[in-house]
């Protein structure tokens, strides 16, 4: 049975409400103040001639899309809006992910947090197919990707990037107490687990290593699931990020092993960006550059690793 909203009322939290102010960008407050002198003379003409409300409705409608993001309102629109969309995986922790009251969460996240704050912009968190990253900025569903994301030749070439602000090494993970996997050779005949789109993915599909001795290369939407198939014997190994694989261990200490030894080689993780935004690039940059040199990331980095791990 449905219960009433006063049978419930008593036991819902406080509400909270926060306000934020997030202004226009240029070409965005140019867009809507022209649209805005337009539609007041049209609203004028209305008023004149006992003209329809829905019109003026429909006129507040669009103003309110020029406001969220021009390209609701003018599909040809391709500069940038006021506010920061991020693209990441949401199940990436600890970098971005759902905690247990489903908000997204994490050391990349707060991060964004206060390079919004300090930017004066409004940020949206939007969950995506991390295997469609690339096409989800560069259609400008998202402006900006921050999760954890490696630097690569290939990937320089569609996206532009920050300067690095933590080194990143791909490892072997496997299941406690399994002592015949010690390195990248001991692979050979095995099935080993990665995420999809990723790092430890590039490099295993042009390594001969890999298409040829590991038996088998599963890959995960994400690598949550895939450690979750290596503690249920799934797989034999998993090779991926390790400040993520190290960050699942520290919750599943009775199930997972680290094989401290490199996969590849050592990479870095920037925040990408589209490929004509050099303007929205260079602004999280400088406020990247304060936050380092005032100590806030640094704080945010033991926050969640115990200590400064970033470059």
């Amino acid at each position: 049975m449905r219960r009433m909203k006063t049978d419930v009322l008593s036991e819902l939290p406080e509400k909270i409400e926060h306000t934020i102010y997030s202004d226009f960008v240029p070409e965005q407050k140019k867009l809507y103040e022209a649209f805005l002198m337009a539609a007041k003379k049209e609203v004028r003409e209305l008023a004149d001639n006992g003209g329809s409300s829905i019109k003026i409705l429909t006129l507040l409608l669009r103003l309110r899309q020029i406001c969220c993001h021009p390209a609701l309102f003018d599909e040809a629109y391709k500069k940038d809006s006021g506010k920061l969309i991020l693209g990441l995986d949401d199940s990436f922790p600890p970098m971005g992910f759902k905690d247990e009251n489903n908000e997204i969460t994490g050391f990349d996240v707060d991060l964004a947090k206060e390079a919004s704050k300090r930017l004066g912009r409004e940020v949206e968190f939007k969950a995506i197919d991390w295997s469609s990253k690339e096409a989800e900025l560069k259609s400008g569903r998202v402006n900006v990707l921050w999760n954890g994301l490696d630097i690569t030749e290939k990937r320089k070439e569609n996206m532009l990037f920050s300067d690095p602000y933590m080194d990143n090494r791909q490892i072997i993970f496997v299941k406690k107490g399994r002592t015949d996997i010690t390195d990248e050779k001991s692979l050979a005949g095995k099935i080993v687990g990665t995420q999809s789109a990723s790092t430890a993915e590039e490099y295993m599909d042009k390594t001969d290593f890999f298409k040829k001795d590991v038996k088998e290369v599963k890959k995960y939407s994400d690598f949550v699931t895939a450690f979750m198939d290596l503690e249920n014997g799934r797989v034999d190994a998993i090779v991926g990020d390790e400040i993520v694989g190290r960050y699942y261990m520290s919750k599943h200490p009775e199930a997972i092993d680290a094989v401290d030894v490199a996969v590849g080689p050592v990479s870095q993780f920037g925040i990408a960006f589209a490929k004509d935004n050099k303007a929205l690039r260079d602004d999280v940059q400088k406020v990247l550059d304060e936050m380092k040199a005032d100590g806030t990331t640094a704080k945010i980095s033991e926050k969640w690793f115990g200590k400064d791990i970033t470059k």
